[in-house]
């Protein structure tokens, strides 16, 4: 390998670093069909209406003198919190202070003086109503942990009731995202090794998949208390999740499981090879079509990270499918998808995997070109110019004299660096391109470089670029100036 590749690899290194059974659902007892309208989303815009309408239902909570009246008063409320959770209207202190908290958590946790069919159905409406309470204030969350709430989601998670079990999945997503210390619980307690275990025996059942695919997101966005092995096993789970299920929702929740486990900086390497390892490379290029940025996006990147890895992983990704669309993706508008899908070109071209033969056909060629030439859009412009970079290392000197005399390169990428609106990592990757194309003619001989720097006196202007005191340009303008110099 040559010192030109050595460094490019190095550089892309450090470049690259820094970037879910639905027939039990309506299992409930008869008082709750008869409720079946208050699912409806219930508009509410005044709070004083809010307040009223619970005071209502908490007065009909403490005056239930049968389950028929109880399970009305708990749906009704349940019904009010979910409609009104939205905007952050739930009167918790007011629930609170109604002493009514203490009862509900107790249906929670299933009321054994109940028959056991209607300490089912409470304890579903009642942990509907906790899972809504948890997304209070951290400052309530004392009260719910003295009355037990780690242990009812203990309790509650080897129930083999699938609507029990959805609620209590949800209960465990609502509150990692809320509070560091109930996740470090759930891990010291394995109460979210509990729930994978739970989970991985309600597969066949929607309404666990589409909790379970949500609380692995929610999860895996809060991961530094994970210990490895549990990481592996949301990978695991969310693969198989996207194997079974097409619902988009869930298909979303669970590629971004897979995107916040192999995104880490400091130990990606073993994580995207445990990645690779599933083989659900045809299914994230399929991903890339889609129009839904919550679908694509985690895809593309998972992908990236794939394109790193050795080519007994990263040659998976160079499929008919993949090669079909990469023009219309090169073509995309958005810029972070844009972004990552130049990153997984770069990647694949400086592990030597994709076809150096067509590296430089217009399909490639155009639309990166395009993206330098067009409004400056950071991270964008920067992988354009960094791919650029990366084909001159398989270039040949047919190659170069296309990009300089039929796309005007060297000219473009001058007056990038004359642009006001660039960052200072930007104008290293522009030269760091102009110089690498010096040192392939002083290795393979004219092909044109500095005949067009000098024709155009860039050679004489590089000195007026800004940022001259930073010392990783200074020695890149430096080093253009030894190249230029050389024989």
């Amino acid at each position: 390998m040559t010192s030109m590749e050595n460094e490019t690899k190095l550089r892309r290194t450090h470049f690259t670093i820094q970037l879910r059974r639905e027939n039990n659902e309506e299992s409930f007892h008869k008082a709750r069909r008869q409720m079946i309208n208050t699912r409806d989303k219930i508009e509410v815009e005044n709070s004083a209406v809010i307040s009223e309408m619970f005071s209502q239902n908490m007065m009909r909570l403490k005056q239930a003198e049968n389950i028929q009246e109880l399970m009305a008063a708990l749906i009704s409320t349940r019904s009010l919190m979910s409609a009104t959770n939205d905007v952050g209207q739930v009167p918790v202190r007011e629930f609170l202070a109604s002493g009514l908290l203490d009862p509900v958590m107790a249906l929670a946790r299933g009321d054994p003086s109940f028959p056991e069919r209607d300490r089912e159905v409470t304890q579903v409406e009642a942990l509907w109503i906790v899972s809504n309470l948890v997304l209070c204030p951290v400052e309530f969350y004392p009260k719910l942990l003295a009355l037990g709430l780690l242990e009812m989601i203990d309790e509650t998670l080897g129930s083999d009731d699938p609507n029990i079990l959805k609620h209590s999945l949800w209960i465990i997503s609502n509150l990692v995202v809320e509070d560091a210390s109930i996740f470090a619980a759930f891990v010291k307690r394995e109460t979210l090794a509990r729930a994978v275990r739970a989970i991985g025996q309600f597969m066949d059942y929607f309404i666990i998949v589409k909790s379970a695919a949500r609380m692995l997101s929610n999860v895996s966005r809060v991961r530094d208390f994970l210990p490895p092995e549990l990481e592996k096993k949301f990978v695991s789970l969310a693969f198989e999740i996207i194997r079974k299920y097409k619902d988009l929702e869930i298909m979303s929740e669970a590629l971004w499981t897979v995107n916040f486990f192999i995104d880490r900086q400091d130990d990606y390497n073993w994580r995207v090879e445990y990645v690779g390892s599933f083989n659900m490379e045809s299914y994230l290029i399929e991903f890339l079509s889609s129009a839904r940025t919550d679908i694509n996006r985690p895809a593309v990147r998972i992908l990236g990270f794939l394109s790193l890895a050795e080519a007994k992983i990263s040659t998976k990704i160079l499929t008919p499918t993949f090669f079909s669309l990469l023009p219309s993706l090169l073509n995309c508008e958005s810029p972070s998808f844009l972004t990552d899908v130049l990153w997984i070109v770069t990647n694949l071209v400086l592990t030597d995997e994709l076809s150096h033969n067509s590296l430089f056909d217009d399909i490639y060629l155009e639309p990166i070109m395009r993206i330098i030439t067009r409004p400056y859009v950071q991270n964008q412009s920067e992988s354009a110019v960094f791919a650029l970079t990366s084909f001159i290392v398989f270039a040949s000197k047919e190659d170069l004299k296309v990009l300089i005399n039929d796309y005007g390169v060297i000219e473009v990428i001058f007056r990038q660096l004359n642009r006001p609106d660039v960052s200072k990592d930007y104008i290293e990757k522009c030269l760091s391109f102009l110089l690498s194309i010096l040192r392939f003619e002083n290795a393979n001989g004219e092909c044109g470089v500095k005949a067009h720097f000098l024709s155009s006196q860039i050679a004489m202007n590089i000195q007026s670029i800004g940022f001259e005191n930073h010392d990783k340009i200074k020695e890149l303008i430096d080093n253009i100036s030894v190249e230029l110099g050389s024989a």
